[in-house]
C-alpha cells in the first residue's frame, strides 16, 4: 500500500495540467541566464578612437548589459614616467523589436603622459558586457 500523498492528483486532468505547469515553469527558468559578451581592439599611440562598426554582443540581453573595460599593453618595454592612461565606453546601444540590448557603440581613449614624444605603445582593450540573456530553444519549448 502506497501512502496518501494530498499535493498528487488522481484526476487525470490535473495530473496533466500540473505537469504541464511544471514544464513552464522550468522552461522559463532555463531560457534565461546570465551571460558574458566580449569585444577587444588593438591600437597604436595615443588618441581617441572609435571602431567605424557597431559592436554585436553575440546574443540577447534582456537588460542594460554591465560594462567592464580593461587594457593591455603588448609593448615590453615600459619607460618609466610614461605608462599610458586609458578608458573606454559604450556611447549608444543597439536594440532589437523586443527592446532587447544586441549590440553597442563603443570608443576608447588612450593617454601617455611625457615630456617629449610618447612612444609607441600597442594597446589592447578588452570591453565585455554582462546581463542576463536569452539561451537560444527550440520552438517546442516555447509553447
Amino acid at each position: 500500500m502506497t501512502a496518501y500523498d494530498p499535493f498528487v492528483s488522481t484526476n487525470p486532468v490535473v495530473s496533466a495540467l500540473e505537469q504541464h505547469r511544471g514544464n513552464v515553469e522550468r522552461t522559463r527558468e532555463n531560457s534565461a541566464r546570465y551571460a558574458q559578451g566580449f569585444a577587444s581592439y588593438s591600437t597604436t599611440g595615443v588618441g581617441e578612437y572609435e571602431p567605424p562598426d557597431s559592436l554585436a554582443f553575440g546574443c540577447t540581453f534582456t537588460e542594460q548589459p554591465f560594462v567592464s573595460y580593461g587594457f593591455t599593453v603588448v609593448t615590453q618595454d615600459l619607460v618609466v614616467g610614461s605608462f599610458p592612461r586609458c578608458s573606454g565606453g559604450v556611447h549608444g546601444w543597439i536594440k532589437n523589436n523586443r527592446n532587447f540590448y544586441i549590440g553597442a557603440f563603443v570608443f576608447f581613449t588612450v593617454d601617455i603622459p611625457t615630456a617629449g614624444l610618447p612612444p609607441a605603445y600597442t594597446i589592447e582593450h578588452h570591453f565585455t558586457f554582462t546581463a542576463v540573456a536569452l539561451k537560444d530553444l527550440p520552438a517546442h519549448l516555447l509553447d
